[in-house]
């Protein structure tokens, strides 16, 4: 995750002040299963001309 506060996560995670943080790896799973996202049908993706 690139987008986080950087200083918050530093206290949270008790690191010392020589040290920064560059970057967060989220692992577990997730409460939920999200619902799939609706496709585009393929005649709106793809053309084709002869």
């Amino acid at each position: 995750m690139g987008i986080f506060d950087e200083a918050k996560a530093a206290s949270l995670l008790n690191l010392p002040e020589d040290r920064i943080l560059a970057a967060l790896v989220p692992v577990g799973y997730p409460d939920e299963e999200p619902a799939a996202p609706r496709r585009k049908p393929v005649e709106d993706l793809l053309s084709f001309q002869s």
